[in-house]
Parts: C-alpha cells; structure tokens; sequence
C-alpha cells in the first residue's frame, strides 16, 4: 500500500467514525426527550425521529455493522416512546372515568334535590347552585380550576365522558326550569285575580276597600315565587291600583271638604243674620227706652191734661213695643245658642269671635253686656283629627317607606345599584322622596309616582307635612372627606321622626336644638362612613327618642366593611326583634321609655 493509499484509508475510517458519533448523539438526544418533554407533547419527538433513518441512510461511509446497530437503538427509543404514550394515555382514561364520575354525582345530587322538592322553590335554588358549580368544573376541562379531593388536580374529560356529563347537565337544568316555570306559573294564578280585583275595585267600586285589597295582595306577593316579569306586572296593577285609589280618597276628602264648607257658611250665615236682627231689635229697644224716658220728664212739665195723656198712650204703646222685642230677642237668643253648638260641634275648638248682645227681659229695662264667641286660628277643618296608625318599612339600608293614616307615602334615601348592595331594587311609589346626600346608596332608585323630592338643608311643606332639613356632614372633618349630610325632621299623623341620613359626627348643641323632639329616630350605627355604635348610642341620648330603628349595617344584601346591628345592640335591654320589615305606630301607644326596633329588609 502506497503512502497515499494510507492517507486514503485513514481518512475514511475517521469519516466513519465522526459519521458513528453523530448519528449517536443524534439518538441520544431523542432518548433524552422521552422524560423531558411533557406529557402529550409528542409531535416534536416524532418529527425527530422520523429524521434519524433517513440520515443514517444519507451519511457515508458507516460501516454496516454500526448502522444496523444504529438503526435497531432507534427503533427501541420509539417503542420506549411509544409505551410511554400508552401509559399516559391509560392514565388519562382512568382520570376522565374519575372526573365523570365525580361531576355525574353532583348532577345526580342536583337532580334528586329537585325531584324531592318540587314545590320549594328554595329547593330548587340549591339545586341550581349544585349545577352551576358542575358547570364550572365542566367549562374548566383542561383548565386550572381544581377539581374536588377525590379527583386531585386539574379536571379532565376525555370526548365521550365529556359528552356524557353535558347531557346529564342539561337534562337535569331542564328539570329544575319546568319545576321553576311550575312554581311561578301557579303563584301567577293566585297573585294576579288579586291584583285585579283590586285594581277593579279602584276603578269602579269603593277605594278605601281597594286599599285594604292592595295592602293584602302585597303581603301575598312577597310569600310567592315569581319570575321578574310576572312581578313587575303585578307590581304595575297594584301600583295603577294604588294610584286610582288614593286620587278617588283625596277626591272624596275634597268633596266632603266642600259639603262641610258649604254647611258652615250656611250656619255661619244663620249666625250672622240672627245676631243681626238681635242687635238691631236691641238697638231699638235702646231707643225705644230713651223715648219713654223723654216722655215722662215732659210729662212733668206739661200742664194740659190732654196733651198729658197723649204721651201716657205713647209711653204705654212704647213699653208694649219693647217687650214684644224682648220676648223676639229671648227667641232669638235660644236659636243663636242652637247655632253655636251647631257650630262648635263641626269645629275642631270654640268658633271664631262673633259679638252678640244679649238684652235682658225688657220687665227689667236693662242691656246685657256683649259677649265674645271663641274659635281657633285653625277652627275650620271639615273632619275631626283622629290618632291615626302610621306604618314604617325598611326597604333596606337607609331607605324606608312611611305610610301615613291618609295614604301619603314618604320614602328616605332610595338606594340605586351600587357595589357591595344586593338588595332588590326599590319599586315601591311614592308623593314625596327625601335624600339626605347624593351618593349611589342613598339616591338613584326607581321610585314610582313622580314623588317630589327634597334634598336640601331647608323647610318645605308637601301634602300638609312640614319638613325641617337640617345641615350637617358625612364625616367628622365638616364635609372634606365625604361632603355634606341632611338631616330630616317631620311629622306624621302626630308622630315626629327624625332620619339621620349618613350623619358622621356627634350633634352640636344648635343641630339638637333644630332638631327638637322626636318620637321615633332612624339612626346609621355601622360605623367606618358614619357614625359607629358607639357614636350612634351617644346621638340617641342626645336625640331622646321614644323608638330607636338602626340603619345602615352590613348583613346579607350589605357588604360595605361596617358594623352589623349586633355591634349596637350590646348592652340594650330595651330592644325588639319585630321579625318582618314594618311595624304600625299610633302616638298614644308609643314607649315611654326609649326602644331599639330592629327590622327586617323588605328587599
């Protein structure tokens, strides 16, 4: 072999060899891949592999030996490979059996509550609770939502368990819906005649009766299920209802009013032309008394007898005069006697001053001094005042509904949406709305019934209820953290309320002075953006009322970081659990001593 030959050979046998190694580093790079990659992420792998023949076939020189050496570890990597995948893919059947099983138990959990409760709609609500967290689990397939303790990590579902569980879910959330359309469809059957006989009997029957009919239709109402729809419709009859109701009770006041007007001017007419004909019959009894008395001094002087007899005749026809007005006058003053009891009967107090002069019996020839009639500034009024009932309703956080014994509605600070309320909306209708500031949980909400609203610190008068609007502020730094506060002060059939609003101080001598007396106080105790328990127990020494309502706490429908009502409770003994939203007040049976009312939410 020549020196070239040599060279020849030698570089042959170091491109096999570099040939060897490469391919063998090529290998062991996809056997490294087996454990690294992830699970089900195969395609890299495969489009590595299926490159490694066709190189071993390309690359020249290797000596047969070690491509077919080669070529078999290829092969045992991809059969590794492949077992791999098997196992995955028997762990993620096992898995998906797992999760179906789990999810199909909730759903079977769900689906047997609604079938055992088919008339709770509270049941039903559950169950649509236990669905909807199935359903959570089901759109997380593949996700990062955890799955329960017995399935450990993320949900899995392969196609045909997936499907499988859909229509579970869906066949028991239509089981739930019929049951629910049952409930409300049955509920909407007793509701609404309700509400249309009241509805009719304002129209065309009594209104006071249509009152009481609506009074009872929304006691009814808040007991039954219904959808939003069928309530806003029945809510719409009772509120037309409401509305044709109180417009006939005011008609019917007015026109009482007017009969009873009427009446007293005839009376007082009456009066005045009794009282009339009276003084002038005293009037000419006076005159009538001076002649007699001029009639007798001439007779002294008169030397004809003649002409003495004449006025004798005169004297005599006068006094016959006088006592025939006398007996007049006594008759008289019997019928005046008679209208002023008429008079006082239909009055509120004395009637108003009428002079009168009472004559004695004419026998006596002396006059009765005059004598004064009394009646108050306000005598006038048609019907007498009666201790009226007058309801209180909390709507929910500083929001309640007053009902005066004449039907006026009042509602305080109607809540419109607002973050960390979930209380219903307000829907109720009303003729006069107070807000004591305008922030979104104290303003806003859709009171029916075009109320007019009073939010200022100032006095008004609506539907014959004066209103004291007091300044005061939403925090402690005189308004620069939250701004300003309305305090509201009125009274109602006798009864003086006072609502604090969202008042987030202690009172100043001149705000209690403003404020006066108050029978019956609504008062925020939560604390954080007003005042806190504590502050609200000192505002109610200050205040003195009769009855306590606390306000503006956290509970189920209030997620604000404040005080629930318990925080204000503590240490009172004198405190009411009404257990509903409303409680009727008359005056004369208020406390004597103050009483904490804690209401339900009517929302």
């Amino acid at each position: 072999m020549t020196e070239s030959m040599a060279e020849e050979w030698e570089k042959w046998i170091a491109q096999e060899k570099s040939n060897v190694e490469a391919i063998e580093e090529r290998l062991e790079e996809l056997s490294f891949k087996i454990t690294s990659i992830p699970n089900f992420q195969y395609k890299e792998f495969w489009d590595k592999a299926q490159e490694i023949p066709a190189l071993i076939e390309s690359l020249t020189p290797i000596p047969p030996d070690d491509k077919e050496r080669l070529l078999e570890a290829h092969a045992n990597i991809c059969n590794e490979m492949k077992r791999k995948q098997q196992r995955e893919w028997q762990d993620l059947k096992g898995k998906s059996t797992q999760d179906r099983q789990y999810l199909e138990q909730k759903i079977d959990q769900a689906c047997t509550l609604a079938k055992s409760a088919p008339d709770d709609i509270k049941a039903l609500s559950r169950a649509q609770g236990m669905l909807k967290e199935a359903l959570a689990l089901l759109k997380s397939n593949g996700g990062n939502a955890s799955a329960s303790s017995e399935t450990e990590g993320n949900l899995v579902l392969m196609r045909e368990d997936r499907q499988a569980c859909w229509e579970k879910w869906h066949q028991t959330n239509e089981l739930i819906h019929n049951s629910r359309l049952a409930i409300w469809s049955r509920s909407f059957e007793q509701i609404e005649p309700q509400a249309k006989a009241a509805l009719d009997e304002a129209n065309e029957g009594n209104p006071n009766q249509a009152l009481e009919k609506i009074k009872k239709t929304q006691q009814h109402l808040k007991v039954l299920s219904l959808n939003k729809i069928q309530r806003e419709q029945i809510r719409d009859m009772l509120n037309s209802a409401w509305d044709i109701a109180i417009y006939k009770v005011n008609e019917i006041r007015d026109e009482k009013r007017h009969k009873y007007e009427e009446m007293i001017g005839r009376i007082e007419g009456q009066f005045k032309e009794l009282t009339g004909q009276f003084q002038q019959n005293e009037e000419t009894i006076s005159k009538l008394q001076a002649e007699v008395e001029q009639f007798k001094e001439a007779i002294q002087s008169i030397r004809s007898r003649e002409y003495g007899d004449k006025l004798r005749d005169e004297i005599a026809k006068k006094r016959e005069k006088i006592k025939e007005l006398g007996v007049v006058n006594r008759q008289l003053e019997g019928k005046i006697e008679n209208v002023k009891s008429k008079l006082e009967e239909q009055s509120n107090g004395p009637i108003a001053q009428r002079s009168s002069k009472k004559v004695a019996s004419p026998v006596t020839e002396k006059s009765v001094p005059e004598e004064n009639l009394q009646q108050e500034a306000n005598g006038k009024e048609a019907l007498t005042q009666e201790v009226g009932k007058m309801k209180i309703q909390w709507l929910g956080h500083s929001s309640f509904l007053i009902i005066g014994d004449d039907g006026t509605r009042i509602i305080t600070d109607p809540y419109g949406q607002y973050s960390g309320l979930s209380y219903e909306p307000i829907s109720e209708s009303a003729e006069i709305e107070l807000i004591s500031h305008h922030h979104g949980d104290h303003c806003g909400g859709n009171v029916g019934g075009n109320p007019q609203v009073i939010d200022k610190a100032a006095n008004a008068t609506v539907k014959g209820i004066e209103f004291k609007g007091i300044a005061s502020y939403h925090d402690k730094s005189g308004g620069s953290e939250r701004g300003d506060n309305i305090i509201f002060r009125f009274t109602v059939d006798g009864i003086r309320i006072c609502h604090l609003g969202d008042l987030g101080h202690l009172l100043s001598d001149e705000q209690i002075r403003e404020i006066g007396e108050v029978d019956i106080l609504m008062t925020p105790v939560g604390g954080f953006f007003t005042i806190d328990a504590s502050e609200a127990t000192r505002v109610c020494e200050q205040i003195n009322p009769k009855v306590i309502i606390p306000m503006h706490v956290r509970n189920s429908k209030c997620s604000f970081q404040i005080a629930s009502v318990s925080d204000f409770l503590q240490g009172k003994s004198n405190v009411e659990q009404v257990g509903n939203s409303e409680k009727e007040f008359i005056k004369a049976e208020l406390p004597d001593n103050p009483k904490v009312l804690v209401l339900e939410s009517a929302k």
